[in-house]
């Protein structure tokens, strides 16, 4: 029986070996992109979804960037078409980077990993029928998914072609969300730092961060271009995110207030008015130690949302006057211990956001926490939304995926930290490591970058990491096929002795 399977498996394998490399790419990329994306649009349909976001995004506000309002422009507003050419846009994408995967590696093992963990994810086809830019922003990391594969082969001559692609994606990705201007610098050195690997002297890797930086600022002044035309000043939400960082300080222990100007001193009044009920629940001994810590973060983003707006509707002259990003970079500079406590805290309890959200729905609004009534209707508005029978099955779906997602990152980062401790205590060079350990170092160390600004800049949801969730699976599914090759040489037995 043994010595049939191992015939029978010999043949398969023997026949698959005639079938050209290009057939067997394009048979992986058809068959775990294209067929799977078809499958969940018949079962979810292509209805389109809103968010209080995307409001901005139709209209185009001045606080958004103008590539996502034109593209939404291109179709006369017809949200509909907006939805169907989106997920066009990112099944071809998918498509392309597992081609592009399996032409680099020919491994089917790291292929079927990334299809299954992309097309099988909720969190990797969710957005696709939102009027937001995740869709199109994981679509623009796809592309760079694709570029840092092609750029990883080192017997490859078009390496240019690569590096400008690679720039334009990351300009594109700039272009179509806010929090991608934050990224895009990290992955800007991520780009770079696969070019010093690559080597081939001074001269070439600068000639590479040139194309690099002018592909992507040729981006950007398209974008800078079209959003002028339309507003004069760009505005952001750094000052909302500040604002909610600098709120939840004031509820800390020791909190001291720091020296503003009047109009700023009057907003701070209101802000720590606004904030006391808050104050009084954390510091109540009677309520759970553990309940206070996780709701720290969704505490942070509801005043984000609802403080500002809530406060403006009481005074409204008060926010024409005060300038809100001074008033809350000076709170922040006053008390820098808690700032950093309390950013190290939403770092660490970013993988567990969604069972909070659930906490929050359930009970929110009976907590003393929430007696505000801008963040009591917020946790009304959330309970209504966790009390709807599909999204309670949906829950259900999220919470583990956010666990396992954490567990796999975690164990990504410490197999790096290992690997590059290793080849510091050999003195091995950055030129001798292997392709898939440089591109599983670059999809980490940006990652837990993203996390830690993210973290120290507001109180973000996990969702604002989503859109690199692509290289994530990559860096994923070149770990399954480093770790399995090392265990089959482990597993191998040693020839015997003649």
């Amino acid at each position: 029986m043994l010595a049939t399977i191992k015939t029978t498996r010999a043949i398969t394998r023997a026949r698959l070996q005639t079938i050209p490399p290009a057939a067997m790419a394009w048979f992986y990329a058809v068959s775990l992109s294209v067929i799977p994306m078809l499958c969940i649009a018949a079962t979810f349909g292509f209805a389109p979804g809103q968010t209080p976001d995307s409001p901005g995004y139709i209209s185009f506000s001045a606080r958004r960037p103008a590539l996502y309002p034109l593209f939404i422009a291109a179709f006369d507003g017809n949200l509909q078409w907006v939805v169907f050419a989106q997920c066009a846009v990112y099944t071809a994408t998918l498509l392309w980077l597992i081609y592009a995967l399996h032409r680099r590696f020919e491994s089917p093992l790291a292929t079927v990993a990334f299809g299954l963990a992309s097309t099988g994810n909720q969190f990797m086809w969710y957005h696709h029928t939102i009027i937001m830019t995740e869709s199109l922003t994981r679509s623009c990391v796809n592309v760079l998914a694709v570029a840092l594969l092609y750029m990883s082969d080192k017997r490859r001559d078009d390496f240019l072609k690569w590096v400008a692609l690679a720039g334009a994606a990351i300009g594109a990705a700039a272009a179509l969300r806010p929090a991608m201007h934050v990224l895009a610098p990290l992955m800007l050195l991520a780009v770079v730092l696969l070019c010093v690997w690559r080597g081939g002297g001074g001269r070439r890797i600068a000639s590479a961060a040139a194309v690099l930086v002018a592909a992507t600022a040729l981006v950007a002044a398209l974008e800078a271009a079209v959003y002028h035309a339309k507003h004069d000043t760009r505005r952001s939400y750094l000052s909302n995110h500040l604002f909610g960082k600098a709120a939840m300080l004031m509820t800390a222990p020791g909190f001291t207030m720091p020296d503003l100007a009047e109009a700023e001193r009057e907003l701070a009044a209101q802000t720590a008015e606004f904030m006391r009920p808050v104050k009084d629940w954390l510091r109540d001994d009677a309520a759970p130690a553990l309940l206070k810590m996780d709701l720290r973060k969704p505490i942070g983003g509801f005043v984000t949302m609802h403080g500002l707006p809530a406060i403006q509707q009481e005074s409204p002259a008060l926010l024409a006057d005060a300038d809100v990003k001074s008033m809350s970079v000076a709170v922040i500079r006053e008390n820098p211990l808690a700032y950093i406590q309390q950013s190290l805290w939403r770092y660490a309890g970013l993988w567990a956001e969604s069972a909070t959200a659930y906490a929050i729905a359930r009970q929110g609004a009976r907590l003393p926490v929430f007696d505000t009534p801008g963040l009591k209707a917020a946790a009304d508005e959330l309970r209504k939304h966790w009390n709807q029978p599909a999204n309670v099955a949906q829950a259900l779906v999220v919470f583990p995926l956010f666990a396992f997602h954490g567990v796999v990152f975690s164990l990504l980062s410490l197999w790096v930290l290992w690997v590059w401790a290793r080849a510091l205590s050999r003195r091995q060079s950055l030129q001798s490591m292997p392709a898939e350990t440089m591109l599983i170092t670059i999809a980490c160390a940006v990652a837990q970058a993203s996390l830690m600004m993210f973290a120290f800049t507001a109180p973000l949801s996990l969702r604002y990491l989503m859109p690199l969730l692509p290289l994530f699976m990559l860096a994923a599914a070149l770990w399954a096929r480093v770790v399995f090759c090392g265990l089959r040489e482990v597993w191998r037995p040693s020839p015997k002795p003649r």
